[in-house]
């Protein structure tokens, strides 16, 4: 996928796809001295679907160009959803 001349790799890509086919994008604690978990999951978070787990270098980048933005936090858990423009 090419954004103004910035092409996207394949991860980004596939996480753009994935959100917009019904998977949620979000971040849990880690536990004790761990760090936070990026979890993709199939059906909304928490539902039971399918986890895959996502970089957070490929989250960053996304909310820089602005296609993810931050959701619901819901302590615990910090919910992310692609922007108006890229849901469709």
């Amino acid at each position: 996928m090419i954004l103004n001349n910035f092409q996207l790799s394949k991860a980004q890509t596939a996480l753009i796809i994935a959100m917009r086919n019904g998977w949620e994008l979000g971040s849990y604690p880690g536990g004790p001295h761990k760090e936070n978990r990026l979890v993709l999951q199939k059906g909304g978070l928490g539902r039971g679907g399918e986890t895959k787990a996502i970089g957070w270098r490929t989250l960053a980048v996304l909310k820089k160009l602005g296609i993810v933005a931050n959701g619901d936090l819901k302590y615990p858990v910090q919910r992310y959803h692609l922007t108006e423009h890229w849901k469709s």
